[in-house]
């Protein structure tokens, strides 16, 4: 057996096999196996490209082999260097990173990340942090528990029911045509309906012991 290094100058993805060229002795090989990490059942798959650093394990004959793996040249430094860290780098620039030292998973990703499942259970010890220029959750049913604090306005376009004490401080809780049902309503300044004012509307009166006019703005 001879350990040889070369560059891929052909490779055929769907059957795992790849063509090495040998510089020094300007020859190129036959299709060589590629050596995986797992191939049965559980399955990892990463290819490699073409004019990728590779190491080989051949014959003396150089007929049959296997390419073991790829390495580092002067061309291509690792991308990470740091003690301590696993970084998965890939080619347009999106980054998967776990640091030991502040023991941080960072996932940076250039397009859209996709996750399906069954079930998930996702629970933070601290505090969870969502930036996005908007968020979207559909649902058919979502339960929070524990205090909702809302800085903005808050459309609802359906039935909101609330179990317990409602406190709006400014902004606006805007239902359009739908309903908002509370056990408990306060309301430290006022209450408007359509253009009558809970506070300041007035009733004519229709005697004594007989109902009240419609409320007047």
């Amino acid at each position: 057996m001879e350990l040889k290094f070369g560059i891929i100058s052909e490779i055929d993805i769907e059957s795992g096999l790849a063509r090495v060229y040998f510089e020094e002795d300007d020859f190129v090989s036959a299709p060589l196996k590629i050596s995986v990490m797992r191939s049965y059942g559980d399955q990892i798959f990463f290819p490699f490209v073409v004019n990728e650093h590779v190491y080989c394990v051949l014959d003396d004959n150089w007929e049959y082999g296997v390419i073991a793996g790829a390495i580092y040249d002067e061309k291509n430094k690792p991308a990470g260097s740091a003690k301590g860290k696993f970084l998965l780098k890939f080619n347009d620039s999106s980054t998967i990173e776990y640091d030991q030292e502040s023991a941080t998973l960072t996932l940076d990703i250039k397009g859209t990340v996709n996750i399906k499942c069954s079930d998930s259970n996702v629970e933070c010890s601290g505090k969870a942090t969502v930036k996005a220029d908007e968020v979207e959750i559909e649902a058919a049913k979502t339960d929070i528990k524990g205090i909702l604090n809302v800085s903005g306005a808050a459309n609802i376009q359906g039935v909101a029911s609330v179990g317990g004490l409602a406190g709006i401080s400014g902004g606006a809780v805007e239902a359009g045509d739908s309903e908002i049902k509370v056990e408990k309503l306060t309301a430290t300044n006022d209450v408007t309906a359509g253009t009558v004012s809970l506070k300041t509307h007035r009733h004519t009166s229709s005697g004594s012991g007989s109902p009240t006019s419609a409320p007047i703005p």
